[in-house]
């Protein structure tokens, strides 16, 4: 790992965020691999324009783009709105408001996908008060 991840093998806050980040990784990669086929024309492109990177990492974006990007609807009311809200450009409100709605999207999708499984988190000394 690199050195932001090294200090973060030294707590137990830090390793959990680890964990979290690697069981997301994987539970994506489950659906996409589930869900995206190469050989469609829509991810074709996808997987051809990516051809350096490993094949996890295209399935990965391949189902992240259909399950997120594709999902980010930002109206001209809303963009007035947060223009004025807070005292920005057009370009910088939607810029912060797809931001927004790519995180949300994110971790509902995440949260959906969760509950498919069964994790548990046994971090520490104490795994008898371990979080699930």
């Amino acid at each position: 790992p690199n050195s932001k991840y090294r200090e973060m093998l030294k707590t137990d806050e830090g390793l959990r965020k680890l964990a979290e980040l690697y069981i997301q990784r994987q539970i994506l990669l489950e659906e996409a691999k589930k869900t995206v086929d190469k050989n469609k024309d829509e991810n074709k492109s996808i997987f051809s324009s990516h051809g350096k990177m490993d094949e996890d990492t295209i399935y990965l974006i391949a189902y992240l783009t259909k399950e997120v990007e594709k999902k980010i609807n930002i109206t001209p009311e809303e963009i007035q709105s947060y223009m004025k809200e807070k005292n920005l450009s057009k370009q910088q409100a939607v810029s912060e408001l797809a931001s927004k709605k790519r995180r949300e999207i994110y971790f509902s999708l995440i949260d959906k996908l969760k509950k498919k499984h069964k994790i548990e988190y046994c971090i520490g000394a104490d795994s008898k008060s371990a979080n699930k």
